[in-house]
């Protein structure tokens, strides 16, 4: 599937995947394809597959992509999970958004790269967007996101105020991080949440800012009475993890609180 959504004489438009799970391969498109503006594409139940090479074509013509899950929670046609399993790389043209609203989790695969080398790449992150207290995002080992001096931002239904919330299939963290970041220049706002585990955990790789500003903030929230030791707003694990922050300001603040007794902040 080869679908432009530019305006030569205007501001490009959206182009919008609209699937209960999706997936991002290199096997063909199979979304069903509802044409109109913004472009559309619906899933077949049970899920959809999209192929990276139609993601980059529209992001190298300065067209926003948008990948969402449909459907509702519980209605068996799906976890609602976004899949990248396949490179974005955009080398041609200037600015452009890649947004992923789903339902549930948003994982990008080990060795997974999201890139560009030409024009910022601005990247949000939407899990849980029924708000119902599960969707979180991992970021796998081996991978790269690196925006070209675009924004980045992670969280939840309004990623600037909502948390993406731990699950299962995010080490029950709300953002569970083992590879590469660098925004560049590009500003930073990432909201993770968990009642079984860390909000927000760097795990591996290196975190890298030049410029930009932002907030990483995570909050553990333990319903026992008793705020877990174990459990961090903010955790930094293993060796040779680092944020590394140059020229900008940014924000880290973690808490771990109990839902009725001792507050506390990591």
């Amino acid at each position: 599937i080869r679908a432009r959504a530019s305006a030569p004489a205007g501001k490009s438009g959206f182009w919008l995947l609209d699937p209960f799970d999706l997936e991002v391969t290199t096997d063909p498109t199979d979304a069903f394809d509802a044409g109109g503006f913004p472009y559309t594409f619906e899933s077949d139940i049970g899920g959809s597959n999209v192929f990276n090479g139609d993601i980059v074509d529209q992001l190298d013509f300065d067209t926003d992509v948008i990948l969402q899950t449909t459907g509702f929670v519980g209605d068996g046609e799906g976890n609602g999970d976004i899949l990248i399993n396949a490179d974005i790389i955009k080398t041609m043209g200037g600015p452009a958004t890649l947004e992923m609203i789903a339902h549930n989790d948003i994982i990008v695969g080990p060795g997974v790269t999201i890139a560009s080398t030409s024009g910022a790449l601005n990247l949000i992150f939407h899990t849980d967007v029924e708000m119902v207290g599960e969707g979180g995002i991992l970021i796998e080992a081996g991978s790269t996101i690196d925006t070209n001096g675009g924004d980045l931002i992670m969280g939840g239904f309004d990623p600037f105020f909502d948390s993406a919330t731990g699950t299962v299939g995010t080490n029950d963290a709300g953002i569970f991080i083992l590879g590469d970041i660098n925004v560049g220049t590009g500003d930073a706002f990432l909201n993770g949440f968990s009642m079984f585990g860390h909000g927000v955990v760097f795990a591996g790789g290196t975190f890298t800012s030049s410029g930009g500003t932002g907030n990483i903030n995570g909050t553990t929230e333990m319903f026992s009475g008793i705020a877990s030791p174990d459990y961090a707003g903010v955790a930094f694990l293993g060796p040779g993890v680092r944020v590394s922050v140059a020229g900008g300001m940014f924000t880290v603040l973690g808490s771990s609180n109990a839902f009725i007794g001792e507050d506390g902040s990591v």
